[in-house]
């Protein structure tokens, strides 16, 4: 599932154009290359995130509310700012009991 956080006209903020590039470089099937669209339903995006194994996220917005809900994350950094906060949430060992 891939989950479309940048939506802007700029190639670098177009999260679609990635999940294009994903889709093919993977050979993923359209049937199994689905759409999970925050903006749509956010009660659903939510409760459909925090059941998720795990987010691979390289922004700082779905990485943040993945990790609020409790869910396994990795980060593909682009930005300092993701590591950072990577780091700082590291350091503060919360576990889910």
């Amino acid at each position: 599932m891939y989950i479309p956080v940048a939506k802007g006209n700029n190639q670098r903020y177009d999260d679609m154009r990635y999940a294009q590039k994903i889709q093919l470089g993977a050979e993923i099937k359209d049937q199994r290359f689905t759409i999970l669209d925050r903006e749509k339903d956010f009660s659903f995006f939510v409760k459909t995130l925090a059941q998720a194994s795990m987010v691979i996220s390289s922004r700082l917005h779905l990485f943040l509310i993945a990790s609020f809900l409790g869910v396994p994350t990795k980060v593909y950094p682009y930005q300092k700012k993701i590591i950072k906060m990577q780091k700082t949430l590291e350091t503060l060992e919360i576990r889910k009991e």
